[in-house]
């Protein structure tokens, strides 16, 4: 009994700091504010946050993000696809590094 009332405390918790964050929240960083990952994953399998791309939450009750959330987002796209080119020239020129780099 008292192992439920603390997880819907910390959940209760959790849910505060992503509104006082505009509803986004990195993982690290939530981590950082003190939410355990086991309170993310309860939140996420409870509906009552989104997985925007790996690593980025967002509340499920909130308006869509502003601009600079999904500049965030698209940057860490923009690097992914920057690892993945680097990794693909590095296996097709058969060095560990590119010629820039060398």
């Amino acid at each position: 009994m008292l192992a439920q009332a603390l997880q819907a405390y910390e959940l209760a918790q959790a849910i505060s700091i992503f509104r006082q964050h505009d509803g986004v929240l990195r993982t690290s960083r939530a981590m950082r504010l003190g939410i355990a990952p086991r309170i993310l994953y309860a939140l996420r399998d409870s509906g009552q946050i989104v997985e925007m791309t790996r690593g980025i939450y967002r509340l499920a009750d909130a308006p869509l993000p502003g601009n600079q959330v999904i500049k965030k987002v698209l940057s860490r796209a923009a690097m992914w696809k920057h690892f993945c080119n680097m990794h693909a020239w590095t296996a097709w020129n058969g060095s560990s590094a590119p010629i820039w780099r060398r």
